[in-house]
């Protein structure tokens, strides 16, 4: 797959933090994930679009990932770091795609540094998102927050849109619209 960055990475600017769990706060170096600012984490997001369409992706087909270090982001970045789809396939064996993303059948080495993903169409008009999920031990943290303001700050006159939601992604949509 052939995609461009269309994010400007801010890893000279600011020092990119490490995400941490200890006990149940999720931390930003010492900070608060929760609390931080999006220029913070800015530099552990990483936006990956489709320039142009090709025969399996539509032009705008986007991928976004939350990561837990500087070294992990930049890894994915290059490459180097396999990409986490969300396992759509799911939904017709009784799982749920949003859930099983994060299971041990689904996993590839280096994976366990992303720590959310958001799967969409980006255009310069409109931010549709078709699944997000965050994994497990890091949700409430605000990481599907910081994802969708990051590509907010890329496409700031795109209207966001989401698909079919789940109850858990309902409740994230009226927050998020609230803030």
């Amino acid at each position: 797959m052939q995609f461009s960055t269309a994010v400007k990475h801010y890893s000279i600017l600011y020092e990119m933090p490490v995400i941490t769990k200890q006990g149940k706060n999720v931390l930003a170096n010492d900070e608060l994930l929760k609390t931080a600012k999006l220029d913070t984490v800015m530099p552990n997001i990483v936006l990956m679009r489709q320039p142009g369409g090709n025969s399996f992706f539509v032009e705008g087909y986007s991928l976004v990932y939350f990561m837990d270090s500087e070294e992990s982001a930049n890894d994915m970045k290059a490459g180097k770091l396999p990409y986490k789809v969300i396992p759509q396939g799911t939904f017709f064996s009784g799982g749920n795609p949003i859930t099983d993303v994060w299971l041990k059948k689904f996993h590839q080495p280096g994976q366990e540094h992303i720590l959310g993903l958001i799967e969409g169409n980006v255009m310069p008009d409109r931010i549709y998102i078709d699944m997000m999920s965050v994994r497990p031990q890091y949700r409430r943290s605000n990481i599907n927050t910081f994802m969708v303001d990051a590509i907010k700050r890329n496409y700031p006159n795109a209207k966001v849109e989401f698909s079919a939601p789940t109850e858990m992604g309902q409740s994230f949509i009226k927050s998020y619209l609230k803030s």
